[in-house]
């Protein structure tokens, strides 16, 4: 295998964002979870999922966790996953 000729050089071209995976099934441990993220850990956001054990993002359980978030001005990117009802059409 042949190396390259010349310096290699790495460009930041902007910050790097560190995210927490979010598992919204306890709220308690939740919102706990998220102080230490954002506060210990310094994380910049977090990653939820469209939908964890069939409860969605829409679901007013939920409402604690969007209103912290909310507080904080954390970011949020939200990743699809597949439904868990059988009947749901299948992500391809």
């Amino acid at each position: 295998m042949q190396r390259p000729r010349g310096r290699t050089r790495s460009y930041k071209t902007g910050p790097v964002c560190k995210f927490r995976l979010h598992p919204a099934a306890d709220i308690d441990a939740s919102l706990e979870e998220m102080s230490h993220a954002l506060d210990v850990l310094r994380f910049d956001g977090f990653v939820l999922f469209t939908n964890s054990n069939g409860v969605y993002l829409g679901d007013v359980v939920l409402e604690p966790v969007f209103e912290e978030l909310e507080r904080r001005k954390a970011v949020v990117f939200v990743h699809p996953n597949p439904s868990p009802d059988a009947v749901a059409p299948a992500m391809s």
